[in-house]
């Protein structure tokens, strides 16, 4: 049936009590104001409020005058009780009607939010996958301008993430290593291929230009406010640990302890690899230079836990053990939290 059905339904039930009221003894008419608490509280369970309020006042007007009539002035007194237990009726009937509907619009709201953090999730799964691709794009349009630095940022973020995870930093922590890593040598977009790919020895005035790409890297990332969190990692990863490196000059914990894991891992590749001015370093004689500069440039024990790394394990097992897949963007969403 449906609500209007069944308020006519009530409503005939109501004119009939009303009727009978007028011949039915004490006892009925008690049995009558049951009916009548009865109507007012499921018409208001309904949510038909007008409707509860007319039942609630004929009830008072017909319970209630029989009692007056009956005995006054005592009969007064007990339509007022009437009159007051059929408000609290109405009342009660209204508002399970209001709490019936809360509970269904909570209801549909959690189903809401269920399917809009299930969008936010599909969304950011999405934008993190575009900033990894993101990133390693960057790092490929470096490494085609430098012939000397071809796989270097990959090996890097290979060295300074094992690293990282043999200091047990948490998997957010491995993530924004590996894009800074990936990124470190970014600013050297800004510098001439004839410096970067200069056989000889640099010059004072070239060097100073090399010097500079922390900072360029920062500024032509500065837009990508989503990496905000790399910044420090890419701009101190030349700082030494006496304090005597650049571009601020920053020593011992003042340097980000991922600046501090990058420039381990980027004096390590650079010093293997071949570049146009020099031949690359055996991993011995690698491994001595770190120890050489641990305390002056590295800090000292990050550079013990890296050389127990490679006395642990070769080198090719560590490359193995780590690859950029194995660090997904889901670990870091940098643009939506």
């Amino acid at each position: 049936m449906s609500q209007k059905q069944v308020l006519l339904v009530f409503w005939i039930i109501l004119v009939l009590l009303s009727c009978l009221s007028y011949y039915a003894t004490e006892t009925w008419q008690e049995v009558f104001f049951i009916f009548y608490a009865i109507l007012v509280c499921a018409t208001g369970m309904m949510g038909a409020r007008a409707t509860s309020l007319i039942f609630a006042g004929l009830g008072c007007l017909v319970a209630g005058g029989y009692h007056v009539s009956a005995a006054f002035p005592k009969g007064i007194i007990h339509a007022l009780f009437q009159g007051i237990f059929l408000v609290l009726c109405f009342i009660l009937g209204w508002g399970y009607y209001k709490f019936r509907n809360l509970a269904a619009q909570h209801k549909s709201l959690g189903k809401d939010y269920t399917r809009a953090l299930q969008n936010f999730e599909t969304l950011k799964e999405e934008v993190n996958y575009l900033h990894f691709a993101a990133v390693n794009s960057l790092a490929a349009v470096l490494e085609a301008r430098d012939e000397g630095t071809l796989g270097h940022t990959e090996r890097v973020a290979l060295y300074a993430v094992a690293l990282a995870r043999e200091l047990g930093l948490t998997s957010k922590e491995l993530s924004e290593i590996y894009y800074a890593s990936v990124l470190h040598d970014l600013g050297k977009i800004g510098i001439s291929e004839a410096i970067l790919n200069k056989p000889e020895k640099l010059s004072g005035e070239e060097f100073m230009e090399v010097r500079k790409h922390p900072e360029v890297g920062i500024e032509i990332l500065q837009s990508m406010t989503f990496m905000q969190n790399l910044f420090p990692l890419i701009l101190h990863h030349h700082e030494y640990y006496d304090g005597t490196g650049y571009p601020r000059g920053l020593a011992r914990d003042q340097i980000p302890l991922g600046a501090r894991i990058i420039a381990i891992a980027d004096a390590y590749d650079a010093m293997t690899s071949d570049r146009p001015y020099r031949p690359a370093f055996s991993r011995a004689e690698a491994a001595a230079e770190l120890r050489r500069c641990t305390g002056s440039q590295f800090d000292p024990r990050l550079v013990g836990e890296f050389l127990a790394i490679l006395k642990r394990e070769r080198l090719e097992d560590v490359q193995k053990d780590f690859s950029p897949l194995q660090v997904s963007p889901n670990d870091f969403s940098p643009i939506i939290h």
